[in-house]
């Protein structure tokens, strides 16, 4: 989240502009517009004046105002009662409207997963020689054929997979990100597969700490396999608030003001 500083030079005008978004006046400057889903912070120094409807729609959207005087001291802060919400959705709103919005997207997406397979390395104790997504999933899936002989692993893997789904659009959901946004016509916007199969590295762990418990080979079922991944609820939950706070982050450096 970006702070905003703006400076009477003298007697800046900020009002606020449909998007919604905040219009900076200043005599023998060109206007300035700052959506308001960018602003983290603003701070107003010296002779600047702010319509009421901009200073409230600030405090809606949980951006505290700080007044400087003149010589860089603090006069005094606003704050709102709400918390900001909704933002993520209005960053991933404009990506989309980038011709090439899947070039920038496939940076974020391919730091994530490959921080994701480190994660599943390290917890495996093991290392995993090369990093390709496919590769390194066929290497961990090898790695537990090896040391759980007679269990068809990329069945558990693929049964699985559901719940991940499911984790997965409940915390989107809880994240204030609008459903409609994961029908977005554009080839290749998949977010809700794209954070599902994040959390897929965290299933050969899974599967390899319970497996390990087991004393002789049986036939598992959907049910017990549930359970184990019920376990494992709240972590899971959590790596993907994370995901989602990360991407929401990326997208804020990404799109700056």
């Amino acid at each position: 989240m970006k702070s905003l500083y703006i400076e009477g030079r003298p007697n800046a005008h900020v009002s606020l502009y449909s998007g919604p978004s905040l219009q900076v006046l200043t005599p023998g400057r060109a206007p300035g517009m700052y959506p308001i889903y960018r602003i983290g912070r603003l701070f107003l120094k010296g002779g600047v004046e702010i319509e009421t409807q901009a200073l409230v729609t600030c405090l809606k959207y949980g951006i505290s105002i700080t007044f400087i005087d003149g010589r860089g001291d603090a006069e005094g802060v606003c704050v709102g009662l709400r918390q900001r919400s909704g933002m993520l959705h209005s960053l991933l709103e404009e990506l989309l409207e980038f011709e090439n919005w899947e070039e920038h997207f496939e940076v974020w997406r391919s730091a994530t997963t490959r921080t994701a397979i480190l994660e599943a390395e390290r917890e495996l104790k093991t290392v995993v020689q090369d990093m390709r997504p496919r590769q390194a999933e066929d290497f961990l899936n090898n790695l537990l054929v090896l040391r759980h002989p007679g269990y068809d692993i990329r069945w558990m893997l693929h049964a699985l997979r559901g719940l991940c789904y499911g984790i997965t659009a409940d915390r989107i959901s809880k994240s204030n990100i609008d459903p409609r946004i994961l029908l977005r016509k554009r080839a290749g916007f998949r977010l809700l597969g794209d954070l599902a199969e994040l959390l897929d590295w965290k299933l050969f762990h899974l599967i390899d700490d319970h497996l390990s418990q087991i004393k002789k080979k049986n036939d598992l079922s959907m049910a017990e396999m549930a359970q184990w991944f019920e376990s494992k609820r709240e972590v899971y939950e959590n790596f993907i608030d994370i995901a989602l706070a990360d991407l929401e982050n990326w997208l804020h450096d990404r799109l700056e003001l």
